[in-house]
Order: structure tokens, then C-alpha cells, then sequence
């Protein structure tokens, strides 16, 4: 299956998502009407949607998995998920920018879990390490020109044993543009209840080049409900600003059930191709509050942050950013 045609099924799945989203509620509502007004509406609006959204898409994955494996396997259950996100940033002096972004895995198991579809609409190889860990909207929306659509590879393995895994997508503008990613990882176990992650990517994507992105991330419990976590990020292209890095401490409070609270320090460099590959950096801080609702799949998050980049003398830029997740699962819980 061609890049092209890979790119336009799953373009044609998300307008169909976008569809359901849009009408559901207000047939739910009307039928909520018409059996009682004594119940609360909005919770059986919201479940009743996310329930026939989720349906209908592992009910589509079901399919195709039926037809590129051409055998009977017991589904019991499903791992396709649906990712949607939508972000809005209000910037000092009264600037805003938003963005949209969409990703999918489309389980096969018939394939005896070796294979997924996939499609991203703002891959990670398009993106600065930077953009990826702010959480500032950058005026992204879903466009054929930026999303990738493919199919992965990945064997199954035990989880203290190295997991390897490959992806081959890409789209059509004007010529193909290709994405080929290899990656390796695997978990340690570092004493009882500390965990420590080591990620190698390779890719390439023919808008970008040749690139690799080393990611290591450790992961310590403090209390039952705060976390640490500490990332270190390398990333290495064969053009371009050649070197970026990326230390980011993130500690994660749980506060309730439904409410939680992220603090978050960055710093962020990359390569001066004008000062003999000085690596210069740029700082943030930021504080998140998040939300989630009773059936875990709608998350909204509000983010204020302070900004302090290396080119203005790192004076400080005040932003807020308010970002609503769905996720579309064969998890009803």
C-alpha cells in the first residue's frame, strides 16, 4: 500500500471522527430528553459519544486487521488507539496560536502483533526538541503536507529485554516525502522502585535529512502521589543546526483522583553554526494543572509558563496555553 493511499484512508478516518464528535452529542441529547429529564444529561452526552466514536474506530481496526491478516483470531481486545488534541496559547501583549494534532495506532493482531498502522499528523522528526517538550501551540492544524501515514513493525518481547522496532510512512506533496525510523529500547529496573529508559532512534525523512535522537529518562516515585522524572535528550541531523539537547526535570503530583499537577524546569540547546558549534541554550519553567473526567478520556489542561531565551538576553516571555486531550480506546473503564 502506497504512502499516498495510507495517507488519504487515514485523513478520511479522522473527518469521519471529527463527523461522529460533531453530531453525536445532540442526538444523545434528545434521546436523554425524551426518557427523562431527572438523570444529569451532560454524562450520558459525553459517554454515549466517546462510547460510539470508540466503537465504530476499534469496530474499523477490527476490519482492516481481518483483512490484511485473512485469518480468524479471538479479538478479545483490541489496542488501536485515537489520539486528538487540540491547543490554544495566549502569549504576552496579546498574541495567540493554536493547533490540532491527530495520531492513531491501528492494532493488528492477527498478525500475532507484529504489525501497526499509523498515522501522525505532526511527526516528531519535523519538530524541534524544543517544540516537543513545551507545551506552547505552534500554529500547527492537520495538513496533508505535514502528516505521515505508515505501518510499524515491532516484534513482541519480554519487558526487561530489548525491544526493537521499525516504521516505513510518508506522504505525497509534490513529490513523496519518505520517513524511514528504526528504534531501539529498553527498561532497567534500578533498585526497587526507580526505573531508568534508554531510547536510539535513527530516521530519515526526505524534507529533513538524516537524523539520530538518544533520549534517556529516569523515573523515581517519592510519595504514592508524586513522581520525578528526569530526561536527557540528544538529537544529531546531517544539516541544518546540526546538534540539539534537551534537560528537562518534571516532577508530577497526583492530587485527587481527577486532579493533578505537573511542575516542570527545561533547558534547551542547540548548535551555533556561526560561533564554532557553541551549543548556546534557552529556559523555561512551567506549572500544569490538569483535569480529567470520571471516564479517564477526555484530559484539559491549563499550563502557564515563563520563557527565557538566550537570543533577548533571556528576558522573560509569559505565556498560557490551554489544551483539551481525547482519547479514543477499546477501554470502556
Amino acid at each position: 500500500m502506497t504512502p499516498n493511499l495510507l495517507t488519504t484512508r487515514a485523513c478520511g478516518l479522522a473527518l469521519t471522527v471529527f463527523a461522529f464528535f460533531a453530531l453525536l452529542p445532540s442526538a444523545a441529547f434528545c434521546n436523554d430528553i425524551e426518557k427523562s429529564t431527572d438523570q444529569a444529561p451532560h454524562e450520558d452526552i459525553f459517554d454515549k459519544s466517546r462510547d460510539a466514536i470508540g466503537d465504530a474506530y476499534i469496530n474499523l481496526a477490527d476490519r482492516v486487521d481481518l483483512f490484511v491478516s485473512r485469518r480468524d483470531y479471538a479479538r478479545n481486545r483490541n489496542n488501536s488507539r485515537l489520539a486528538l488534541s487540540l491547543g490554544n496559547t495566549w502569549f504576552e501583549g496579546g498574541d495567540q496560536e493554536y493547533d490540532i494534532k491527530l495520531r492513531t495506532r491501528v492494532d493488528l493482531p492477527g498478525t500475532e502483533e507484529k504489525f501497526k498502522l499509523f498515522f501522525e499528523s505532526d511527526p516528531d522528526e519535523g519538530k524541534s526538541l524544543a517544540d516537543r517538550n513545551r507545551s506552547v501551540a505552534r500554529n500547527d492544524r492537520v495538513t496533508r503536507s505535514q502528516s505521515v501515514a505508515g505501518i510499524e513493525y515491532s516484534k513482541p518481547t519480554e519487558p526487561d529485554r530489548w525491544k526493537h522496532s521499525g516504521s516505513v510512512g510518508g506522504n505525497y506533496n509534490e513529490g513523496i516525502d519518505l520517513l524511514l525510523r528504526y528504534r531501539l529500547r529498553r527498561y532497567w529496573q534500578v533498585g526497587e522502585d526507580t526505573t531508568f529508559l534508554f531510547r536510539q532512534d535513527l530516521w530519515h525523512k526526505s524534507s529533513v535529512g538524516w537524523g539520530e535522537t538518544t533520549h534517556l529518562e529516569l523515573t523515581k516515585p517519592l510519595k504514592s502521589y508524586l513522581w520525578l522524572n528526569v530526561t536527557a535528550e540528544l538529537e544529531v541531523r546531517d544539516h541544518d543546526k546540526p546538534m540539539e539537547y534537551a534537560n528537562i526535570w518534571r516532577m508530577d503530583h497526583q492530587l485527587t483522583d481527577q486532579w493533578s499537577l505537573t511542575y516542570k524546569l527545561g533547558l534547551l540547546g542547540e548548535s551555533d553554526e556561526d560561533d564554532n558549534n557553541h551549543l548556546f541554550d534557552d529556559r523555561f519553567i512551567s506549572t500544569t494543572l490538569g483535569y480529567t473526567l470520571d471516564r479517564r478520556w477526555v484530559s484539559i489542561y491549563f499550563t502557564p509558563e515563563i520563557y527565557y531565551p538566550e537570543d533577548s538576553d533571556y528576558k522573560p516571555e509569559y505565556s498560557f496555553t490551554l489544551t483539551c486531550s481525547l482519547q479514543f480506546t477499546d477501554d470502556k473503564n
